[in-house]
């Protein structure tokens, strides 16, 4: 190799370790670009982070749950407000929420979370407040689910608190998504007692649907919706007006026509009686 090109080589050499934009300048703007991405030196350190939290709070919300199944809602109560005030950002909070309002609803309702053939007291403003507070939460989450059931517990807290009309809003909008059997019980049975004083077509329909639909020990919403169709507060007059709208063939005709014979019979109306029979 002559001496020119060896000249030329380590000139160009030169030229390329002294080059402000050489490979070490390079190197060194990477080095930057990822020091200024937080998360590019380990991005699955913060998922395992957030991954053991979510689980955990899965756990304690599913340990709630089982204590409220088993009966014990003083347990569930306590579980549950201890889940909401650590965690009260969590995607699980309305969950949570949705469960301490039907545990304020069960202590309301005489026999758990249903509804005989008479409403209970109307609760007091504390306990509707309450009701209606976590009721709130639970409809702001994000999980169809869980907002469903929110709203059909706020159509009960309206039903209790004898505001029919706000009771359907929020129970009507309901008929086609609710999954569970119990819900839809509940569902019908809530209509039902919110519709059968001033909106009897809807009051008709829940019976049909709770008729249709129910099997074995479910027919017990059936008897409780009719129960309350033939109280005291219902006379055969007003029974035989809804008899009239009701064909032969719809689930409801022949309960509500056994109904009408009993508080005519009450009445000392035979001759509806006989007319019936």
């Amino acid at each position: 190799m002559s001496d020119d090109t060896d000249t030329d080589v380590s000139a160009r050499r030169g030229r390329t370790r002294g080059r402000p934009n050489g490979l070490s300048v390079g190197a060194a703007s990477v080095g930057l670009v990822l020091a200024a991405w937080p998360c590019a030196a380990n991005p699955r350190a913060d998922d395992s982070v957030v991954t053991s939290a979510t689980r955990m709070a899965e756990h304690e919300l599913d340990a709630a749950r089982t204590v409220l199944a088993e009966g014990d809602l003083d347990q569930a109560e306590e579980r549950l407000r201890r889940f909401l005030v650590a965690r009260p950002e969590d995607p699980l909070a309305p969950r949570a929420s949705v469960l301490l309002a039907e545990i304020g609803l069960r202590r309301l309702l005489p026999d758990g979370l249903t509804i005989d053939g008479e409403l209970p007291p109307v609760p007091s403003s504390a306990a509707l407040a309450g009701l209606r507070a976590r009721l709130a939460v639970a409809e702001a989450g994000s999980d169809p689910p869980t907002r469903d059931r929110a709203a059909l517990l706020r159509g009960v807290t309206a039903l209790l608190a004898r505001s029919p009309s706000d009771a359907l809003s929020a129970l009507l909008p309901l008929r086609e998504g609710l999954v569970h059997a119990r819900d839809r019980a509940l569902l019908e049975t809530a209509i039902f007692h919110a519709a059968r004083v001033e909106r009897p077509a809807i009051a008709l329909s829940s019976l049909d649907a709770l008729r249709a639909g129910c099997t074995g020990d479910d027919c017990a919403a059936v008897d409780t919706a009719l129960d309350g169709l033939a109280d005291t507060r219902v006379t055969a007059d007003d029974l035989a007006a809804l008899l009239e709208s009701v064909p032969p063939t719809r689930p409801s005709f022949l309960p509500l026509a056994e109904r009408l014979v009993a508080r005519a019979v009450d009445e000392g109306d035979f001759d509806r009686v006989r007319a019936l029979v």
